[in-house]
């Protein structure tokens, strides 16, 4: 049975668990950081499952001769709403206190035109990127999504002191085409953090 992405990643069967551990050393610049979140290390982990917008861009309204300024994004408010409900139902305990560092890690659909089509549907044409070297910024992903945690799992986004990020395709080409999916297969955010003074 797979996993329910929207509970802790503590209650992820181990398989699963041991293949992100894998993944995430190979993703991240720091790897001996990987063991202190899969195994008995002081980082706190989330998954939350949905497709992460951008934030950060505003526009502005002029009503009644007062300027009102709003996302520009109309879904990154859903997305903030998903966020902060997923990490309530996931997180025990207070806000941490005092600085942080903070891992993010994006994972984004591929683009349908990406894929071959009849019987080369699971395959990923070689033109296709490796990456989602495109918009949606990364940036602005992390934006959007630190402001949905504040409150939550800190209590100002201002704690986060160092951060590593990265966004990904849920799944890459293998060496014959094929489409290999990865330890996760729906779109979301994993969120790693931990005290700095832990580490």
């Amino acid at each position: 049975m797979e996993p329910d992405f929207k509970k802790s990643p503590s209650d992820w069967g181990i398989d699963r668990v041991t293949s992100l551990g894998t993944y995430l050393r190979r993703v991240l610049p720091s790897p001996s950081l990987v063991g202190r979140v899969m195994g008995e290390g002081s980082g706190k982990i989330l998954w939350i499952e949905g497709v992460a917008r951008p934030g950060g861009s505003k526009k502005g309204f002029n009503i009644g001769g007062r300027v009102r300024i709003v996302d520009a994004s109309k879904h990154v408010g859903a997305w903030k709403r998903t966020c902060s409900d997923q990490a309530s139902s996931q997180w025990n305990g207070e806000p941490l206190d005092g600085a942080l560092h903070v891992v993010m890690g994006f994972f984004l659909a591929r683009p349908q035109n990406h894929y071959g089509s009849g019987s080369r549907r699971n395959h990923i044409k070689p033109g296709a990127r490796p990456h989602p070297s495109v918009i949606p910024d990364l940036t602005k992903l992390i934006r959007s999504t630190e402001d949905a945690l504040t409150g939550i799992v800190w209590n100002d986004d201002g704690q986060i002191t160092s951060r590593c990020a990265f966004k990904r395709y849920l799944d890459e080409r293998s060496s014959s085409g094929e489409r290999q999916v990865g330890p996760i297969e729906e779109p979301g955010v994993l969120v790693i953090t931990w005290r700095l003074e832990d580490l």
